[in-house]
């Protein structure tokens, strides 16, 4: 169902009616269904809706932002007339969140003013007992707008890709708000629950090999910020674009085998590399063996004895001549039986 399909079964024919259409101010141009959210907000105070139309065409009045904040508490209640007129706010903005994600809303300054609005409204908040940014909670809403209007573009708990935006795009609604590369994979990593790269999908897209190699410091700010379950997407887009021979990425990987990196995370990444040509993992481990901690380099000689060319066993022999960690010693020793 497209988001216009989805505005007329949630909103009906006729929309919202004229408690939602204040005339002075009607906002040509805007979605349906981000109109309809945005007039739903008389119901916040008297004449917020109609601020809110004019805010987001146009961005003046944005001192509707600051009105809007100490009444957020009162409007969060669920009694409250903002939270029980129908259609319900979640439906509301899965409307204008699968407008987005279908690309019936083209990025621009519009969404980010939204975002800004529901911010105001409490309605994107960061983990309990952590305090965000404005840019922090922009760029958790976009995500959130995103993942959550591709959500509805769902048959049998699987993505319609073919109607879902480009990641290209993807990234112009980041860049509209004021993100980069490195919030984009910040927002794959945190909400892309199927746990794997799945074909005709964002992160198995041309533009996700692209963005891997051109800013490749983006992927690895965004597995540092991850919780540790979510990394091995990461890893997964790391092996499905073959980008390990990309040095930063290589850099990541060598730095995932030590601490604040999780066991799980060591354990994966040990896998990954095993995984990798036998030329490329001697180039890795010539590289890193030098360079790395007591852990990578332990971490590195296991994934040495999974591969055991030629090449490889006479690299961890002159390893074996320097190496002072006595556990490393003992792991090289081991291999080289």
């Amino acid at each position: 169902m497209g988001a216009d399909g989805m505005f007329r079964k949630v909103f009906g024919r006729k929309g919202l009616g004229e408690a939602f259409a204040p005339r002075s101010y009607t906002g040509d141009g805007l979605h349906p269904a981000l109109k309809a959210e945005l007039q739903r907000l008389d119901f916040y105070s008297r004449g917020f809706g109609q601020r809110a139309v004019r805010y987001v065409t146009t961005g003046e009045d944005e001192a509707l932002l600051a009105d809007m904040a100490p009444l957020a508490r009162g409007n969060l209640v669920g009694s409250s007339a903002y939270q029980q007129v129908k259609p319900s706010l979640h439906d509301m903005t899965g409307a204008t969140n699968l407008a987005v994600a279908s690309g019936e809303i083209a990025p621009g300054p519009q969404l980010p003013r939204l975002l800004r609005l529901r911010i105001a409204a409490s309605q994107i908040q960061g983990p309990w007992g952590k305090s965000l940014t404005t840019r922090d909670l922009t760029m958790l809403g976009m995500s959130a707008m995103l993942f959550g209007g591709l959500s509805k573009l769902t048959v049998n708990y699987k993505y319609q890709w073919d109607k879902a935006i480009p990641l290209a795009v993807v990234l112009d609604h980041f860049r509209a708000a004021g993100g980069d590369a490195a919030d984009v994979f910040d927002s794959m990593l945190r909400y892309d629950h199927m746990g794997y790269v799945e074909a005709g999908g964002w992160s198995a897209s041309d533009t996700c090999d692209n963005l891997i190699r051109t800013c490749p410091s983006a992927l690895a700010e965004a597995m540092h910020r991850a919780e540790p379950r979510k990394r091995v997407i990461g890893l997964k887009m790391i092996e499905h674009h073959a980008a390990s021979d990309v040095p930063e990425i290589e850099a990541l990987l060598v730095a995932m085998l030590s601490k604040p990196f999780t066991k799980d995370d060591r354990a994966l990444v040990i896998s990954a590399l095993a995984r990798l040509d036998p030329a490329q993992l001697l180039g890795v481990l010539e590289r890193g063996l030098p360079t790395g901690d007591a852990d990578a380099r332990h971490a590195l000689v296991e994934v040495a004895g999974r591969a055991s060319t030629p090449a490889i066993l006479a690299c961890l022999a002159e390893r074996a001549k320097v190496e002072k960690t006595a556990r490393v010693q003992a792991a090289i020793a081991a291999v080289l039986e």
